[in-house]
């Protein structure tokens, strides 16, 4: 289930700061997911978008394998609570410098 606050504040500059943080933390080997997804999203229709897609490909594709990289339980949420992550992580950085700014 994705959250209201991803489905809200998910934009396009967020799946690249996605792919950076499997890579980072994972290992992910970023083309062979990327072209992956990419064929993947070829065959969607039309009406979904790539962000949207983003999100069901990595919650069919990734979570499960997060979460037996991690020894979590199969179905546990690891790549929305990444996603959210990510999301907060940037709101508390534009925070902070925006702080830096005014000072």
């Amino acid at each position: 289930m994705i959250s209201k606050k991803i489905e809200n504040d998910f934009q396009e500059h967020h799946m690249n700061l996605a792919w950076q943080e499997l890579k980072a933390r994972f290992g992910f080997d970023l083309p062979t997911w990327k072209k992956r997804f990419r064929e993947e999203f070829l065959k969607q229709p039309r009406n979904v978008t790539e962000i949207e897609f983003f999100l069901i490909f990595g919650n069919r594709s990734i979570n499960d394998l997060l979460n037996q990289i991690l020894g979590r339980r199969r179905q546990h949420p690891t790549f929305n609570k990444m996603i959210e992550y990510i999301l907060n992580h940037q709101e508390s950085s534009k925070a902070s410098s925006g702080y830096s700014k005014r000072r």
